[in-house]
């Protein structure tokens, strides 16, 4: 039989389970929020600077047929990705701080374990710490380069924190000179 002081007991518990799950669905949505801002501020850009790759083959090598996006003024947290197999894949990496520009400089980036749990659950891998993340992504023919724009940018936002205050660095030789045709330009 349950006394009044423990059914008081259960339902103050009640209450609390109740708050943190309503603080962890608030949490996520601002999240979500946060994401969907950053993609839609910088997704032109990076999806334009694609479709010029690919549209300047040749598909039969994948010399100089990447892009790298980075953030500006934090060298580290980017993601890079390259054409092959006819452009009907891309292998996209994520920077583990291994490829440093200074050799004193430490190796690991230091993601947080929150941070390494999102990139694994994007679909990253490493084979060895002296590499960065990687996976490879089948985009089809026609390509669907929209998917590894939103790849590249949920990356930076959800494992190296970038928001929509951050500006982007990009590298895209068979992109380049490029004239930004999109409302916001990312770089």
């Amino acid at each position: 039989m349950t006394t009044g002081n423990g059914t008081r007991a259960a339902g103050i518990r009640c209450i609390a389970a109740l708050g943190i799950i309503l603080a962890q669905s608030s949490h996520e949505a601002s999240a979500a929020s946060s994401r969907t801002a950053f993609i839609d501020r910088h997704r032109c850009a990076i999806l334009t600077r694609l479709e010029r790759i690919h549209q300047r083959g040749p598909v039969t090598t994948s010399r100089d047929r990447f892009i790298i996006v980075a953030l500006q003024h934090s060298p580290q947290s980017y993601v890079q990705c390259i054409f092959f197999d006819n452009d009907t894949k891309m292998r996209c990496e994520a920077s583990s701080g291994a490829f440093r520009y200074r050799p004193e400089d430490p190796v690991e980036l230091g993601l947080s374990p929150d941070s390494l749990t999102t990139l694994l659950g994007l679909g990253f891998t490493r084979a060895r710490p002296a590499e960065n993340y990687s996976r490879e992504v089948a985009i089809g023919t026609p390509p669907d380069l929209a998917s590894v724009a939103e790849l590249i940018l949920t990356t930076l936002h959800d494992v190296y924190r970038a928001d929509t205050t951050h500006r982007l660095s990009v590298m895209a030789p068979k992109a380049d000179p490029m004239t930004d045709t999109c409302a916001e330009p990312s770089a």
